[in-house]
């Protein structure tokens, strides 16, 4: 029986963070694993280099099967509670000053996938499967999936995946847009990266931006959202790397972006 102490893994890859879900077999989201990556957010959202975030999971039994059952509350209060944290937890990983990527090596069940949705974007094994299944054992998914999924791929779907405690494969959760690339097993990590770097080459204020926008529109009016939008485009376009890009542009070579180092962009 492995007795190793949930943790969670960090490493980087130029300005790209890896963070992994530790705690075999199934990488269970006990408190102690969430507390510790709410730790680990904040630190690398503090230091300010990473500007790409990849989360996943150890090993090859799930990028994680959700809550640990034996730390379920058992008072009114104390669900509250959980829940609340929870929200914190996946809101910091959500509101992560970069994109984010959940790198889905394997099953993402219950709060496995809720974490998932708060990423920007999804890869996924091929033969892998995704789902909320909680009402199977008389709850809901509580940690932002009644929220977050169905913004994702509309009420409909995700009544049926909630509501039934559907468990889908990861091609029919790439055909209703619930993840955006799929790959074979051995190259989940692989893609992410390579989707990673990608995005690390764009400048960063324009992507912090264009996310603020993105995450504004949840809960405003089109005309809320215009105006936040254009609030936003006014501040970017005075920016070192908007100049550079133009410049650039203009010139018919490749942007070499500082993404907001000189201090005076700092969004």
């Amino acid at each position: 029986m492995d007795t190793e102490v949930p943790r969670i893994k960090h490493r980087r890859e130029g300005a790209v963070s890896i963070l992994t879900l530790h705690n075999p077999p199934l990488n269970l989201l006990s408190h102690a694993l969430k507390s510790k990556l709410l730790s680990s957010l904040r630190e690398i959202a503090m230091e300010g280099s990473s500007r790409v975030l990849i989360l996943t999971g150890s090993g090859q039994r799930a990028f994680s099967a959700g809550a640990d059952i034996r730390e379920f509350p058992h008072s009114p209060s104390e669900g509250k509670k959980a829940s609340r944290f929870e929200h914190e937890v996946f809101g910091a990983l959500e509101e992560f000053p970069g994109p984010t990527i959940a790198a889905i090596q394997a099953p993402a069940l219950g709060g496995g996938l809720e974490l998932a949705l708060a990423c920007d974007f999804r890869v996924a094994a091929d033969n892998t499967r995704l789902g909320l299944p909680e009402v199977h054992i008389g709850v809901f998914p509580s940690s932002g999936g009644t929220q977050r999924l169905p913004r994702l791929i509309g009420e409909a779907r995700a009544k049926e995946m909630i509501l039934l405690g559907k468990v889908i494969p990861a091609r029919e959760a790439l055909e209703i847009g619930l993840v955006s690339r799929l790959t074979p097993p051995d190259g989940v990590m692989r893609e992410s990266l390579t989707l990673a770097f990608e995005l690390a080459e764009k400048p960063t204020l324009a992507i912090q931006a264009a996310r603020k926008a993105i995450h504004f529109a949840r809960s405003a009016t089109l005309e809320e959202g215009s105006e936040f939008e254009a609030e936003l485009i006014d501040r970017i376009y005075i920016s070192a790397d908007a100049r550079e890009g133009v410049q650039a542009f203009l010139e018919k070579r490749k942007p070499i972006f500082t993404h907001g180092k000189n201090g005076k962009d700092a969004f």
